[in-house]
């Protein structure tokens, strides 16, 4: 059969054997599917009940995942695998489980310099983070902008009906006609996600219930890739913070990008699954077999079994979330008891130590305009201040917040720094139209012509090293009791 790189949405079908299907010329045989046919009709229509489960011989069962809505088909980035008619009674097969644990110890060295608090936080106390970032050496940090509207953006609850059954043609006996017809179906659905959507130049997403501010393009995944090397050398040379064990069996990475996370981490522990959830089809179709990726809405009801993921890693969710605390709900809820969950972000207001950053520096201006469009947008970037509170609020123990400082350029002396400084400079350079064209396009009415204005500005400043300025960098973690 051949492969496209995608496979059915929460599923996955097997082809039965030619001694299982029925005689297509046989009318008993014809008149007992439909017959079944009606059965699982009536069952449908019971919305997968625990009345209405299917029966062994039927077309086909649930997997142990614990839906709570009738499985979704739909493309992700893994194997076609074909959809067949009931006459062919095709039965799901059971998640892989993971296999003994034999990777390598995690880094145990020293968190690198750089790092502005660490706080453990069991209890929702005096907010002593606050105390020590915003009041001693960040004064306004967190605060809204006058002119933002931090209003309460709660996702849009959705009904999922369940259609009724497509009754086959049971008189097509041409299993590689049928084959083709399924396998081009989902090829072409891939497709049509694949193109996404252009506006002012750029390709954005056209999956998923919101509109996403970051582009999809080829630029932006180099973006992103660059952005992974600079994340790791922020931590220590290190995926994650949390102390998640030698031997993880099943991980999910959030909002995976193009993969780069999840194929690291797969590598790290080659006897783990891990799966990246996106709502863009841009990871790689060849992967190691211990990593797999699908198109989702993660702030969509996940369909995973519940208790079944040892770490969840969501990592730089830029214009994204909009229900963190339904999502953290969730999170807890597919997390393994002693489990973990990582969250990471940046936090994109500017900060200057020693005074060298002018008054009217549009680093400064732009990068407040990004803060304050993207309460605009629904997904305000000020929701890494509060990781721990969601990460508590849903049920987390053994909270522990790491702020970084990230140098906006060179301008460090620590040779660890300045590294960083340089990445975060090609970043903030090349990277500027796309944090912006969209979310000022739809917030302001921007014209691109205007926003790349904007950008010459934001450019000229970020490449001054006499400017000592830079942003802070949120990893937060916590563990399922």
């Amino acid at each position: 059969m051949s492969s496209s790189g995608y496979h059915a949405h929460g599923l996955e079908l097997s082809e039965p054997t030619r001694e299982e299907l029925p005689e297509q010329n046989d009318p008993q045989a014809r008149q007992h599917e439909l017959g079944r046919a009606d059965n699982m009709l009536h069952s449908a229509s019971m919305g997968y009940d625990q009345e209405a489960v299917p029966q062994e011989d039927d077309v086909c069962t649930l997997t142990e995942r614990n839906f709570t809505r009738p499985p979704m088909l739909f493309p992700v980035c893994d194997q076609v695998q074909t959809v067949r008619s009931p006459s062919e009674q095709t039965q799901l097969q059971q998640d892989t489980k993971g296999v003994a644990a034999t990777s390598r110890e995690l880094d145990s060295s020293p968190l690198p310099s750089g790092e502005l608090v660490t706080s453990t936080t069991n209890q929702p106390a005096e907010d002593s983070t606050q105390l020590s970032v915003q009041d001693t050496l960040y004064p306004d940090a967190g605060q809204a902008l006058e002119t933002a509207s931090p209003a309460n953006y709660v996702a849009a609850s959705t009904t999922t009906q369940l259609a009724p059954m497509i009754l086959p043609d049971l008189e097509i006996d041409d299993e590689a006609y049928a084959e083709s017809i399924s396998t081009s179906y989902v090829s072409s659905i891939a497709s049509e996600i694949s193109r996404g959507i252009l506006e002012n130049e750029r390709l954005y997403p056209q999956y998923g219930k919101h509109s996403y501010g970051m582009p999809i393009d080829e630029a932006e995944m180099d973006r992103m890739d660059l952005q992974h090397r600079k994340y790791e050398l922020v931590i220590g040379d290190r995926h994650f913070l949390a102390p998640i064990g030698d031997s993880p069996q099943r991980i999910l990475d959030l909002a995976t990008g193009t993969g780069i996370w999840a194929l690291d981490v797969a590598d790290m522990f080659p006897s783990a699954q891990v799966l990246g959830v996106d709502i863009a089809p841009i990871q790689p179709r060849w992967v190691a077999p211990n990593c797999s990726f699908e198109i989702d809405d993660i702030e969509d009801t996940w369909t995973y079994r519940i208790d079944s993921f040892d770490f969840i890693h969501l990592r730089d969710p830029l214009y994204m979330v909009r229900d963190w605390p339904k999502l953290m709900r969730q999170a807890y809820e597919h997390i393994k008891p002693g489990g973990w969950c990582e969250l990471a972000s940046v936090y994109p207001r500017v900060m200057c130590d020693d005074g060298s950053m002018p008054d009217d520096s549009m680093f400064k201006f732009i990068c407040d305009k990004f803060i304050e469009a993207s309460y605009g947008m629904g997904a305000p970037l000020d929701s890494c201040l509060r990781f721990a509170e969601y990460l508590r609020d849903a049920g987390f123990v053994d909270v522990v917040e790491h702020i970084f400082k990230m140098p906006s350029s060179p301008w460090p002396k620590d040779k660890r720094l300045k590294k960083i400084g340089a990445l975060e400079m090609t970043n903030l350079v090349e990277g500027a139209s796309a944090f912006g064209l969209r979310v000022f396009s739809h917030t302001y009415g921007w014209t691109r012509e205007e926003t790349e204005l904007a950008m010459v500005g934001f450019r000229r400043d970020v490449k001054n090293r006499n400017h000592h300025q830079y942003v802070r960098y949120y990893v937060v973690y916590g563990r399922k009791p």
